[in-house]
């Protein structure tokens, strides 16, 4: 798959994990080499600009029309502007149920933070993934928001964070919420979805921030996937699918 090229070190550690989604799912099919995406909140095009780059062809629903122009020069200054569909709706309105948006890999990233209801925006996500099919969910979270501020010396900010039963700094907060792991599993599961993967995103270069670029052999990704330290990332990242009836 090709490689992200966001500024964002997390948005291109998501990205080596979803490529390792999209290689699990093509090894059980036998001549087709592409999978469909359907991005939840996908604005500008940060994964599915790549992911069609990698031959696969995206559907980004995002409210923002600004968000979805810059998509679509994206796409067609990389190439693949026949391999992007962008379509303006409001997620809290997402139908799940559409048979044009079901995918194989739909994501849902940095989305359950500002929607009203995230579980029925989880259960319209399980809705639109097709039989075999994988959930992605990157969200916010609250001990990593709590983690940031205390090594910035925000410490009064870390103790709002704490203090709040929605992890914000206050009323001025642009996030809406923030979660911890457990708390995301269990909205999960409310939808009916499954979690099969878990992991952190970002530990090791919140932690060494300070220090410039450094060569981690391997242990950002060790962090990542490492019970304690999933918990105390800047963004927690899930996959999930469906439990279908009968299964």
């Amino acid at each position: 798959m090709a490689a992200i090229d966001p500024t964002s070190a997390g948005d291109r550690m998501v990205s080596g994990a979803l490529a390792e989604v999209v290689e699990e799912l093509l090894k059980h099919r036998q001549s087709e080499r592409q999978v469909t995406v359907l991005d939840l909140g996908g604005g500008t095009g940060v994964y599915a600009v790549p992911l069609a780059r990698a031959g696969h062809p995206v559907t980004v629903v995002d409210q923002s029309p600004d968000a979805l122009a810059t998509l679509r020069r994206r796409a067609n200054a990389a190439g693949v502007g026949d391999l992007v569909t962008a379509v303006v709706s409001d997620l809290d309105a997402f139908d799940g149920g559409s048979a044009e948006l079901a995918a194989d890999v739909v994501l849902c990233h940095r989305v359950l933070e500002y929607v009203d209801n995230p579980v029925q925006t989880l259960i319209e996500a399980g809705r639109a993934v097709r039989a075999g099919g994988v959930l992605s969910v990157v969200s916010a979270s609250r001990f990593g928001a709590i983690l940031s501020r205390v090594l910035g010396g925000r410490c009064e900010e870390a103790r709002a964070l704490l203090d709040d039963p929605h992890g914000r700094v206050g009323a001025a907060d642009q996030i809406v919420r923030r979660f911890e792991v457990g708390q995301l599993t269990e909205l999960l599961a409310q939808a009916s979805l499954s979690v099969i993967s878990s992991r952190g995103v970002g530990l090791f270069e919140e932690l060494t921030s300070r220090h410039g670029t450094l060569s981690d052999n391997g242990l950002a990704t060790t962090l990542d996937r490492t019970a304690p330290f999933v918990e105390v990332a800047p963004y927690i990242h899930l996959l999930a699918q469906p439990v279908r009836q009968g299964s």
